[in-house]
């Protein structure tokens, strides 16, 4: 069953990704780091999809991230109990998969 999808992306990607997710039944959040981070500490997110998952360490072991870069760091990614990393640019449908998938490892996770 899809979630509640944080994005924290440029406002093109996050348009974007919109466009991609609310077909598919996702409850949609776009915002900047401030206020994605009370989504997230409300309960209001089960997976983030952002080009800076460094802003969200606080919550790396509990929260999903897709993990959006044209070089993704692996260290950082590591630091999190679950990030699916996507290259930018990326298909349509391999980051509809990674949030997909985090999305299950949420309702697994939770």
């Amino acid at each position: 069953m899809p979630g509640t999808v944080l994005i924290v992306e440029d406002p093109f990607v996050s348009k974007y990704l919109c466009s991609l997710l609310a077909p598919k039944g996702y409850t949609i959040k776009t915002a900047g780091v401030v206020r994605g981070n009370e989504f997230i500490r409300s309960g209001q997110a089960s997976v983030i999809v952002t080009n800076a998952p460094g802003e969200f360490l606080e919550f790396a072991d509990r929260v999903p991230v897709v993990y959006l870069s044209s070089a993704p760091d692996p260290d950082l990614a590591h630091k999190f109990h679950c990030c699916h990393m996507v290259t930018k640019p990326f298909r349509a449908a391999d980051l509809v998969s990674a949030i997909d998938d985090a999305c299950a490892e949420a309702g697994a996770v939770s």
